[in-house]
């Protein structure tokens, strides 16, 4: 099964699958789904550069948590 995830989307976030739960009552339920960002093993020079670059005073990853 493939799902499309929104762009900007981040970890942590329950998304609904309608109607690929469990069959219950002639039918079936919801299934949620709990979504976690995995970086790859090892190095990745593209990471490596874009992270080096990125302007990390611009983002706080804190600001909105909800976890």
């Amino acid at each position: 099964m493939t799902m499309t995830v929104p762009k900007g989307t981040n970890t942590g976030t329950t998304m609904p699958l309608k109607g690929k739960g469990a069959h219950r009552h002639g039918g079936h339920g919801d299934e949620f789904v709990k979504l976690k960002v995995v970086l790859p093993k090892g190095p990745d020079p593209e990471l490596e550069e874009f992270v080096s670059k990125w302007d990390r005073k611009a983002f706080n990853p804190r600001e909105d948590s909800t976890s």
